[in-house]
C-alpha cells in the first residue's frame, strides 16, 4: 500500500469523492479539479473503500453521497472520522430530510450539502468545511445570511438549544429543564422568533452559524 501523501501548507487541498453514481461522480470531479486550490486525490463508488484509500492518499475533505455510506450511515461517518488523517466530511444528498441531516452532523459530519444546490454553492461548502466551519444548507443561510454575533437568546434558551442539537427529544429536553413537553415546544416558538427561522434544523443551524452553539 503507497504511503499518505505529504503535502506542503500551499498545495491543494486533496479530496476524497465517493458517489455511487459514475457520471455524477466525474461531474463533481470535473468541477473541484478545475480549482487552483482543492484536487480529487481519489475517487470511489462505496463507503467500504473509504479508510484504504484515506491510508493511500490522505485526503483532508471526504465528499459521500448518502446513499453510498449504508444502512446505518452514522455510524460510517463516523468510522471515516478516525480514518487515517481524521478527514473532515461532506456529506452529499438528494432529500431534504432534517432528521437525516441531524443525525449526519451528530455523526461527525461537518458539511452537508443538497445536490439541488449550485456548483458555487458545493465549491463554498468544501471550502468552509476546510477552515473548520460548518456548513449545513438548511433555510436559515437564505432567510438571514447576514446575522452573525450576538442574538437576544436567554442562557437557558441557549441550552435547549444545544441539547436540540444534540439529538434530544422534547421530552428528554422537558424532563432535563423539568417542565412540560408543551412548554418545549412554546420554548421553541420563541427561538425560531428570535432567530428569524421555522424550524428546528433551521434553528440549529442559524445558532451554529451565528456561534451561538457548536456541534
Amino acid at each position: 500500500m503507497n504511503p499518505v501523501y505529504d503535502f506542503s501548507s500551499d498545495a491543494p487541498t486533496p479530496v476524497l469523492l465517493v458517489d455511487a453514481h459514475h457520471l455524477l461522480r466525474i461531474g463533481v470531479a470535473t468541477l473541484i479539479d478545475a480549482e487552483p486550490d482543492l484536487w480529487v486525490a481519489a475517487q470511489a463508488a462505496k463507503a467500504g473503500d473509504i479508510r484504504g484509500l484515506c491510508e493511500c492518499y490522505g485526503p483532508e475533505l471526504v465528499v459521500v453521497d448518502l446513499g453510498a455510506l449504508g444502512p446505518d450511515p452514522a455510524k460510517a461517518i463516523a468510522g471515516i472520522r478516525t480514518s487515517a488523517g481524521n478527514p473532515r466530511v461532506i456529506v452529499l444528498a438528494h432529500r431534504r430530510i432534517e432528521e437525516e441531516m441531524m443525525q449526519a452532523m451528530r455523526a461527525g459530519a461537518q458539511g452537508y450539502f443538497f445536490k439541488s444546490g449550485s456548483p458555487h454553492e458545493l465549491l463554498q461548502c468544501l471550502r468552509s468545511v476546510r477552515e473548520g466551519k460548518t456548513s449545513m444548507p438548511c433555510p436559515a443561510e437564505r432567510e438571514a445570511p447576514a446575522m452573525t454575533g450576538p442574538s437576544d437568546l436567554s442562557p437557558r434558551e441557549l441550552h435547549i438549544l444545544a441539547r436540540l442539537a444534540s439529538g434530544h427529544s422534547n421530552r428528554r429536553i422537558g424532563v432535563a429543564f423539568g417542565i412540560s413537553e408543551s412548554t418545549v415546544r412554546s420554548g421553541f416558538k420563541r427561538i425560531f422568533d428570535k432567530l428569524g427561522v421555522n424550524n428546528r434544523c433551521s434553528a440549529v443551524a442559524a445558532a451554529v452559524q451565528r456561534g451561538l452553539i457548536a456541534l
